[in-house]
């Protein structure tokens, strides 16, 4: 009896794992027709070039923040929309410190809620989003829980670590949530700072200098 209910949680995990997995790829797409969007239309210019994004954004008032803090949340837990773009725009909206804070407030929610899920739901909803390989891989990094600990630690430092699937793993060993949230905290905060502010100055760099290049080129 116990293996049919592996088998078949094994059968609905794999399908939502496809699910993901195409989710992934069309949230993918769109972020790039979205960022060639933004680097060739007005819509984002300023206003006095005819932008609108500004008159818009100061229209929604509160709920702006509150809107780009839930799709944070919503692509922790469910990593279709690729994280770093979403954290970028942010800082790009809000500038850096308040960018940076509705950033973190979305994935420090989210992290949290998925830390939940896996402890609640166990290894059936983690493999939802990873292969059986990927799954082996990261629990092996929890037979030693000191040496996982650190391991947490220092992948939540580094700005493309796979934080949500992390987030999960931890969820499924004996850590508890409050160790858990101590090694989040300062690791992370310091990560999505560096990295969102890293990738605005990439993306301004290419939107004013190779960007107007690759127009005169080609025109």
């Amino acid at each position: 009896m116990k293996q049919l209910e592996d088998e078949k949680k094994k059968e609905i995990s794999e399908k939502y794992r496809k699910i993901v997995q195409i989710g992934a790829t069309v949230g993918l797409v769109l972020t790039v027709l979205i960022a060639i969007w933004v680097a060739t239309g007005t819509y984002f210019k300023p206003t006095d070039q005819g932008g609108m994004f500004e008159t818009h954004l100061k229209q929604l008032g509160v709920f702006g923040p509150i809107l780009f803090i839930l799709i944070q949340i919503i692509q922790v837990v469910l990593p279709i929309i690729p994280g770093g773009a979403v954290s970028v725009s942010g800082t790009v909206v809000w500038g850096y410190e308040w960018g940076f804070v509705y950033n973190y407030i979305g994935i420090f929610i989210g992290s949290m809620i998925a830390f939940h899920l896996a402890r609640q739901y166990g290894e059936f909803f983690v493999k939802c989003f990873v292969s059986d390989e990927t799954y082996d891989k990261y629990m092996g990094w929890t037979r030693n829980e000191k040496r996982f600990s650190w391991i947490l630690g220092i992948l939540f430092f580094l700005p493309a670590a796979p934080d949500d699937i992390l987030c999960m793993i931890a969820g499924l060993t004996t850590m508890s949530f409050k160790k858990f949230v101590w090694i989040f905290i300062p690791t992370k905060a310091v990560s999505t700072y560096v990295f969102t502010v890293m990738m605005q100055e990439m993306i301004f760099f290419f939107i004013h200098h190779i960007w107007p290049w690759l127009t005169n080129f080609f025109s």
